[in-house]
């Protein structure tokens, strides 16, 4: 069994943001740190090889059949 690695990334940091505020559980300084550690994970996401699978979570009903598509076949 080969693992695969997965990375579900948002749209973009700014939808991030958006995404984090709608919900309304954590404070401005709060989502503030969560979108500085989205930065580093989505750079460290686009070095050569360190994912086999990148999957954008821009519409959730496509990001799942990828998902599938990816585990699956």
């Amino acid at each position: 069994m080969n693992p695969i690695y997965i990375f579900i990334q948002p749209p973009s940091l700014e939808e991030l943001e958006l995404r984090l505020k709608k919900r309304g559980t954590e404070e401005e300084i709060q989502i503030q740190e969560r979108l500085r550690i989205a930065k580093r994970e989505l750079e460290f996401a686009d070095l050569p090889g360190v994912f086999d699978v990148k999957i954008v979570n821009a519409d959730l009903d496509f990001a799942y059949k990828q998902l599938k598509q990816a585990i699956f076949g």
